[in-house]
């Protein structure tokens, strides 16, 4: 929904297992950049970015990767003249050859705080005309020291709260296995208050799915708004994210050197000392 003036008031993202699109607009304060994400809209969904749900706690879901080998074979989408209005400088969409869309050089912050942002394509072939919304997001910047995590304990993420959260909300990717057999996480998706806590059933769920090496919590602000076309849904989504190292107590990790492990301990493939 959006008010009279257009500005965007709700929080509306696709579903994964409809998206066949999506315009992604990031804002990086580390590396000063506010850049569009190489973007495509295609002629179906894909399976392999359509991650499996194991079981679900309150806000969050812990999740696995598709058992899917390979990416369909599917085709980006002619959308014709792209624009994106309410930024610092208004932008018209740079379109390869091959229909992944991005954008021109942006002054960074590239938007201001609260900003309706619009984003509009005059549609071609496949795909009518798109009008898409997007907020203004806030910076978000997390501490720089490691998140103790342990087994069995609740887990309290915090963040800087924005002046005014507007329609944006905050997901959170909560991994502890990013590099072992099957990659598990939490996908979370919360009001952007500045804390949300996982509990610690969820957290002895997630050490069950095993723990390797430099586990790590994502936390992103952002905006989204979507529309239904014919083979799916397409989303615009305006974000920033911050990273923050996991410390596990008794664990140790390594990049597959033995040198940086204790004395008695090697660095497994799993990027763990064991």
């Amino acid at each position: 929904m959006t008010t009279a003036d257009g500005a965007l008031t709700t929080y509306k993202a696709c579903a994964a297992e409809k998206l066949v699109g999506e315009f992604v607009l990031t804002s990086d304060d580390m590396l000063k950049s506010t850049a569009l994400e190489a973007s495509a809209v295609k002629n179906g969904v894909d399976p392999i970015r359509v991650p499996i749900e194991v079981m679900k706690f309150g806000a969050c879901r812990m999740m696995q990767p598709p058992r899917v080998a390979q990416p369909a074979q599917l085709d980006p989408q002619d959308l014709g003249k792209v624009t994106i209005a309410g930024l610092k400088v208004p932008v018209t969409l740079n379109k390869s050859s091959a229909n992944v869309y991005t954008t021109p050089s942006l002054p960074h912050p590239g938007f201001d705080e609260g900003a309706a942002i619009t984003l509009q394509a005059a549609g071609a072939g496949l795909y009518g005309p798109l009008t898409l919304r997007g907020w203004g997001v806030a910076p978000l910047v997390l501490a720089s020291d490691p998140l103790v995590v342990k087994d069995g304990q609740p887990v309290t993420l915090t963040w800087p709260a924005p002046a005014k959260a507007g329609p944006a909300r905050v997901t959170i990717n909560f991994t502890l296995n990013r590099h072992g057999n099957v990659d598990t996480w939490f996908e979370c998706e919360v009001p952007d208050t500045g804390n949300f806590t996982i509990d610690s059933a969820a957290i002895t769920a997630l050490f069950t799915k095993d723990v390797s090496g430099f586990p790590s919590v994502t936390i992103t602000r952002q905006s989204a708004d979507s529309t239904t076309v014919k083979d799916g849904c397409v989303q615009f989504l305006v974000k920033t994210a911050s990273v923050r190292a996991i410390q596990i107590p008794g664990y140790s990790w390594c990049h597959g050197d033995d040198a940086e492990c204790p004395a008695g301990k090697k660095c497994a493939d799993d990027l763990v000392c064991r």
